[in-house]
């Protein structure tokens, strides 16, 4: 609620589902901040790690794709449910699997 309220956004606003200028602050601000916890998760990843972690990673991956899509579609959370399309998944599990590594 202190981070809604930094954003001038409201309880209320929240739940009649409001998307102004207020909101697309506060939700630019937490993709914002969830893509700096993944990038430093990633960089405090040891070596040895990887393999062993690599569907964690695909996750992460996923995730990061999603947040992008909701970011660029000025986060239509109220509007519809918004996925990363199934073959897009395939295709980055794949990319993992023959490589070894994760690339979104």
């Amino acid at each position: 609620a202190d981070e809604m309220d930094s954003f001038g956004y409201g309880e209320g606003q929240l739940l009649a589902g409001e998307t102004g200028p207020a909101f697309l602050a506060l939700m630019r601000y937490q993709a914002g901040r969830a893509m700096r916890h993944y990038e430093s998760a990633a960089a405090a990843l040891p070596v040895i790690d990887r393999k062993p972690l690599l569907p964690a990673e695909v996750m992460g991956a996923i995730y990061r794709r999603l947040l992008r899509r909701l970011e660029a579609e000025r986060f239509p959370v109220f509007e519809k449910r918004m996925v990363v399309p199934r073959l897009t998944q395939l295709s980055l599990v794949y990319r993992a699997w023959v490589t070894g590594r994760v690339g979104d």
